[in-house]
């Protein structure tokens, strides 16, 4: 079968890729392959990395990769079958030390501290492990490669191509230490190889002169790097290299993994070796028998161990599906039993009649787009029902999900009850209390309070702003008007969960950028409605893009809104990566526009050990800004950074929406809620440091109108995986886009921030396999509707399986 579907392949891609290989397109004939195949068979692999949406939704380019990948992919299957036909197939284990010691309870804590003597790491490691999140003995085992350097396929050196990862092999011809930079001050390794073809190449490790005295001349090497061409000759920086002799020949797969400050790629490796040598064979598996069995998965310490120390690309696949199936299946088991319980709850406002919010619609200043108008549509649908709205709107930053929020406002306000908006911050707060003023009353100045007289209503309307920076008199006066009923619309931060917050009748709950609040601070919103028996309805909002597979997986207990479409005018923002030495590029952007009557972010890079350092930074960023680099308006630019007091940045801010500041220098403080149409450039420094979420959101604060805008960025000190982030950030606007790169660069846990979010640790693999995602359900379903004869032990499997994830649900506030 597999040859038949290679000269189809073949066949599609000689002919461009057009999808007319067979007749019905490539779809329709894959969709008959998978019946009655294995789920681990090959061609199941193959149609599994394609998107849900299929073959004809990829771009030319896309489906020539594709195909490369499936034919690759089935040859080297080919060749593992041909090579074992005769062989009985036994489980491959590493090389197992007898233990006494053993994992019960895979959450149990064992502190690599208290395990130093024994497992003979350092003090300094311990600490940098720490950083990475690798507490114990199970997060170490857990604690999976990003990538894998393949020492068995080798590429000849004249086929080598640029921006590739690929792995040579040749003779060492060169090999001595060098001194390169300005004065010499930076020492490197350089060594030339020359393979069995007579090709060479250069190789440099930048400050590693230790390196010199392990790659001698006449040592045979295998090298693996990112491909680079200088001076029309290919050459790596910084490669993973492997010494070839007779009794270790480079034919390995070498794990990569995310590393921190103070430790290195071989201490990992070296700890990882030990910790599964000693320990994998004791941990329990999770996943009952009859499941495991069904799709043919290995165990979970044979999982643990063939994800890190792969003896073929084939089987850590197949290790890493079954350890993200196994996740996906206590999510989605936890999520059906949340909605469950949802169902059966009673709203505390049902509205009937949607007139006022329609009439609304029609006074607002501009037109809503076709996404907003659905998203309305379907929001006033769920608000008619007497089951609690649950839902998750997801909207790029700028495409108007306030408004959108505002019209569930009113339709709850209609009926009497009370409406309140949490924003994580008190710039975002008050953004959103002025613009929903302007739009009920046409009018900006923030107050404790407004009345707004609104079409429809017999009395004005209550509006009431909430925040920690308060004074005592004033929030006690808004505490009165929210406890007793007044105040119809609540919009606040974090000191709406305080002490004192009590809500008369609370028929609705808005969570503005959901992933920066935790889940107690959302069931603690929820608790402070008077009405204890009847519950509010929630909507989340988001304006950091998230793949739908995460938020299907993430949030499947919410009903998914996506407002895919941006307000009318809005070009594409210009993105620059520029160079330490290219800087006066972006001022010069910046004098330019605000000769054109425009303004400028200039945003400062985050020192995470210091909260003190940051503010260090930005000060001092400001006034070379105001000295040397703009003298002649260092009187219009501003400065706001966190430590600053609320009524000092409130006043920056207008200032600033005045026009009375030119340009505002700042931390991430500005990452939200800031709205400034004439804001045309942001420069943001130390770009390295951020990642591609708070990029986009950063980004976000200019293109906020029909005028050109741009957005540079200047790393301090990238890496080369910084580097990648960066470049993709460049080359990509949209950012549904950008969250589907960044899923795949980095994961969900550091793209959300599994700290602070309570988004569970799934693995990558998981999220961007539809089709397991949809196993996972199924087997869910299967499973809570009874219909597998499990033993005692296995239903206590599925009870530990799903205790684990039930609390790391990201939405989880009831």
């Amino acid at each position: 079968m597999t040859n038949r579907i290679n000269e189809i392949l073949a066949f599609e891609l000689k002919n461009g890729c057009i999808n007319k290989a067979v007749n019905g397109g490539l779809d329709a004939y894959l969709s008959k392959l998978t019946i009655n195949q294995s789920p681990s068979s090959t061609i199941i692999k193959v149609i599994a990395i394609l998107p849900m949406e299929g073959y004809r939704s990829l771009s030319i380019e896309n489906r020539s990769q594709w195909i490369q990948t499936a034919l690759n992919l089935m040859q080297t299957a080919d060749k593992f079958n041909q090579k074992n036909q005769n062989k009985k197939q036994v489980p491959r284990e590493i090389n197992i030390k007898n233990s006494t010691k053993t994992i019960t309870d895979p959450k149990k804590i064992l502190q690599l501290s208290i395990k130093q003597s024994n497992l003979g790491i350092r003090a300094n490691t311990i600490t940098s492990l720490e950083k990475l999140g690798v507490m114990s003995v199970h997060d170490a085992l857990m604690f999976f490669p990003y990538r894998y350097t393949d020492f068995s396929q080798i590429v000849p050196i004249a086929t080598l191509e640029s921006g590739k990862y690929q792995t040579v092999k040749g003779k060492i011809i060169k090999s001595k230490i060098i001194r390169m930079g300005r004065g010499g001050k930076l020492r490197a390794t350089e060594i030339i190889i020359k393979d069995e073809k007579n090709s060479s190449m250069r190789i440099l490790w930048f400050n590693q002169v230790f390196i010199a005295n392990y790659l001698k001349i006449g040592y045979q090497v295998a090298l693996s790097g990112k491909v680079k061409f200088y001076k029309g000759q290919p050459t790596f920086d910084n490669a993973e290299y492997e010494i070839i002799d007779k009794n270790n020949y480079a034919g390995k797969i070498i794990p990569t993994y995310h590393l921190t400050k103070g430790i290195a790629q071989k201490t990992i490796r070296n700890f990882t070796k030990k910790i599964i040598e000693t320990y994998s064979l004791n941990v329990q598996d999770t996943l009952p028998e009859i499941i495991r069995k069904k799709y043919a998965y290995p165990s979970l310490s044979q999982a643990i161990q063939h994800i890190h120390s792969p003896a073929t690309m084939e089987e850590m696949y197949v290790a890493q599906k079954r350890i993200a199936f196994e996740e996906l299946l206590g999510i989605q088991i936890s999520i059906m039993q949340k909605k469950q319980a949802a169902s059966q709850l009673i709203s505390a406002v049902q509205i009937i009649d949607t007139s006022i919010v329609n009439n609304f619609i029609t006074t607002l200043p501009f037109e809503l787009t076709n996404a907003q108008q659905k998203s309305i549509t379907t929001i006033m649908n769920d608000l008619q029902s007497n089951t609690p709205m649950s839902r998750l709107l997801e909207g790029d930053v700028g495409s108007g999900k306030t408004v959108i929020a505002l019209c569930a406002i009113l339709a709850i306000v209609t009926q009497k009850g009370q409406a309140v908006l949490m924003a994580p911050t008190e710039i975002l707060a008050e953004q959103h209390f002025k613009t929903i003023i302007k739009l009920l009353t046409g009018k900006t100045e923030l107050t404790l309070f407004r009345l707004a007289n609104i079409p429809g209503f017999i009395d004005p309307v209550r509006i009431v702003l909430l925040t920690g920076s308060m004074s005592a008199k004033e929030k006690k006066y808004n505490l009165e008007l929210i406890n007793n009923g007044t105040a119809s619309i609540v919009i606040g931060t974090h000191a709406l969960i305080q002490t004192g917050v009590q809500f008369k009748k609370l028929g609705l709950i808005v969570i503005d950028e959901q992933h920066r609040f935790g889940v107690m601070q959302r069931a603690e919103l929820k608790n402070k409605s008077s009405e204890k028996e009847i519950e509010p309805h929630t909507l989340v909002m988001t304006a950091t893009p998230i793949p739908r597979t995460l938020a299907l997986t993430a949030y499947g207990d919410l009903d998914l809104t996506i407002i895919d479409e941006l307000p009318k005018g809005r070009k594409t923002i210009k993105t620059k990566l520029l160079k330490q030495t290219d800087t006066s590029k972006a001022f010069d952007k910046i004098f330019s526009e605000i000769n054109n009557g425009n303004q400028a972010f200039v945003i400062c890079p985050l020192v995470e050990e210091s909260e003190f350092i940051d503010r260090k930074a930005v000060i001092t960023e400001h006034k070379r800004l105001q000295n040397d680099i703009f003298p002649e308006i260092k009187e219009k630019i501003g400065l706001i950074h966190g430590k600053m007091k609320s009524k000092e940045k409130e006043k920056i801010m207008e200032k600033f929406e005045k026009k009375e500041l030119s340009i505002l220098v700042a931390t991430s403080v500005i990452e939200v809620g800031i709205d400034i149409p004439d804001a045309t450039v942001i420069v943001i420094e130390g770009a390295d440091r951020f990642g591609l979420a708070q990029l986009h959101q950063l980004r976000g604060r200019v293109g906020r109108s029909d005028k050109d805008s741009y957005c540079f960025l200047i790393a301090d000190n990238a890496n080369e995986e910084s580097e990648l982030r960066l470049k993709t950030f460049e080359s990509i606007n949209d950012g549904f886009e950008l969250a589907e790169a960044d899923l795949q660069l980095r994961g969900p846990g550091e793209v959300y921030g599994t700290k602070q979010s309570g988004l569970p640790s799934i693995r990558v693999a998981a999220l961007l396999d539809a089709r397991l995602i949809d196993r996972a359900r199924q087997e869910a379903s299967t499973i809570l509707n009874g219909k597998y004869d499990f033993s005692e032990l296995d239903k206590k499997k599925i009870t530990e399986l799903t205790d684990v994830f039930s609390n790391k649900i990201i939405h989880e506030i009831h």
